[in-house]
């Protein structure tokens, strides 16, 4: 990798939530399409075990749903990308997709 990136202007919206009593392991986001946990490590596996973790913990806590079924789902219908691994950390972003977590019932975690 040349350690270069491509930036561009745009236009964004972001609504910042707080949650109070809700203790969680790193940074999410909700877009219109995707549940979105942000995870990073020394390295690529690391962060990637990172975001599978987190993903789960919140399936099985807010969801209810029992830890094999939450790591089943994220096999069938989650997507690892990765952010950045030219660096001392490497973060990547795990990908829910909301329709996906409609279909479970209560709200998104």
């Amino acid at each position: 990798m040349a350690g270069t990136g491509a930036e561009c202007a745009s236009d964004t919206l972001i609504r910042v939530t707080l949650e109070k009593g809700l203790s969680l392991a790193g940074p999410r986001a909700l877009t219109p399409e995707h549940f979105v946990v942000l995870a990073y490590g020394e390295d690529l596996g690391q962060a990637m075990r990172q975001a599978v973790r987190q993903t789960v913990d919140a399936l099985v806590h807010e969801r209810g749903m029992l830890p094999y079924d939450a790591y089943t789902l994220l096999s069938l219908a989650g997507d690892i990308r990765i952010s950045r691994t030219f660096l001392e950390i490497s973060s990547v972003k795990l990908l829910l997709p909301r329709a996906v977590l409609s279909q479970l019932g209560a709200a998104t975690p």
